[in-house]
């Protein structure tokens, strides 16, 4: 597990976090020994870098990602100790990818537009405030046990991520119909989660946030 820590440290130095201070500073403080670091001794890791290119970041991240499953995979303690950081560092990754196909990567590994479902949209059209959950297509748990197994090189982590990480608002409902079925935290072996549950994700990423979007908010950003 140390070697993960090392790399941590080491992606902070390098600027890796420079747009995701919480999210750097939720994943260093689950691990044992670190529960006191604050978001600006993580800032201040960086320094003056400045990164070139919001892939950079991306490249970075993913580097951490690669050395933590390498950490999971020598033992189940490690596997636990480390999948909040995991979760933490997923966020940003995620983000930059989503940034991608919207065309926003200026914001690099910045959130901005998400994915909603139908349903959410629907209800902003009736000038209605939506109860929303923020999960994942593909549940996190799923992702990192997946990855153990099968992403055994950078390239193939890339590919796997590309493929499968996509993070997404669906309404409370859905959440619920979700449960019901057990899927919040596995997917069916043959099929899709959210076929199963009739969730139904709109065509596009939007600019949304949760508790104050409207079709207004939405199509301003657009």
């Amino acid at each position: 597990m140390q070697k993960t820590i090392d790399k941590f440290f080491e992606v902070c130095r390098a600027g890796a976090f420079i747009k995701n201070p919480s999210e750097a500073h939720r994943a260093l403080r689950s691990i044992d020994g670190y529960s006191k670091i604050t978001s600006k001794e993580i800032r201040d890791l960086a320094g003056d870098t400045n990164l070139n290119e919001p892939r950079e970041a991306f490249d970075l991240l993913l580097q951490l990602v690669f050395v933590a499953l390498a950490d999971m995979r020598q033992s189940s303690v490690n596997e636990k100790k480390l999948s909040n950081l995991l979760r933490e560092v997923l966020g940003p990754i995620g983000w930059y990818l989503t940034n991608l196909e919207t065309n926003d990567s200026d914001k690099g590994t910045k959130k901005y537009k998400v994915y909603v479902s139908k349903s959410i949209i629907s209800l902003l059209e009736k000038n209605k405030k939506p109860e929303v959950v923020y999960e994942h297509k593909v549940p996190i748990k799923v992702i990192r046990e997946e990855m153990i197994e099968d992403c055994l090189n950078l390239e193939s982590v890339c590919e796997y991520l590309k493929k499968n990480l996509k993070a997404v608002f669906i309404t409370k409902n859905e959440d619920q119909a979700l449960s019901a079925l057990k899927l919040r935290d596995s997917r069916p072996e043959n099929g899709d989660r959210y076929t199963r549950a009739n969730i139904a994700l709109y065509e596009q990423p939007v600019f949304f946030r949760r508790g104050h979007s409207s079709m207004k908010f939405i199509r301003k950003h657009s």
